[in-house]
């Protein structure tokens, strides 16, 4: 049985020129920066949400299931109605 190609008629393939540099460290080094950024932000507001979590069930009157409910995203993407 013969592979048929996909590409559309007349393409051909370029080959890659060694010598034309590839993507540079600093752009790298940038991307790794911001996954760091986020990844800290998202700790932080975590730690705060549990430490901010008592007086905020006693203040409120929430249980320990309504502070689970506010914090996790709801499985459809929708804001859940504690929020």
């Amino acid at each position: 049985m013969a592979v048929q190609d996909e590409r559309s008629p007349g393409t051909q393939l370029v080959p890659v020129d060694p010598t034309r540099p590839g993507p540079s460290r600093a752009r790298a080094w940038s991307v790794t920066g911001m996954a760091v950024r986020f990844i800290v932000v998202n700790w932080a507001n975590k730690a705060i949400l549990g430490i901010a979590a008592q007086p905020l069930m006693q203040d409120l009157g929430l249980t320990p299931a309504d502070i689970g409910s506010s914090a996790a995203p709801s499985p459809s993407g929708s804001r859940s109605p504690a929020c």
